[in-house]
């Protein structure tokens, strides 16, 4: 369980960073939101809650990435 919980950290550390790099700062606030879980907190609602979260934040930053590039190919 303190594995799952370590290893969780770690992905969404990662996935902060990412959003740092794309300048997604609404995606890096929720992951330090998300980082902030404490162990007790894994099995609850409060973990589902900001998975739902990030899955939507992510589905919106794939939209703007997506219109982004069709953007950038219709310029050139």
């Amino acid at each position: 369980e303190e594995q799952g919980y370590l290893d969780f950290g770690e992905a969404v550390h990662a996935l902060k960073g990412s959003a740092v790099e794309l300048g997604a700062i609404e995606f890096v606030q929720l992951c330090e939101k998300t980082e902030k879980l404490k162990p007790y907190e894994m099995p609850g609602t409060a973990l589902e809650n900001k998975m739902r979260q990030l899955r939507l934040a992510h589905g919106h930053l794939l939209e703007a990435m997506q219109g982004y590039l069709t953007q950038q190919r219709e310029m050139h």
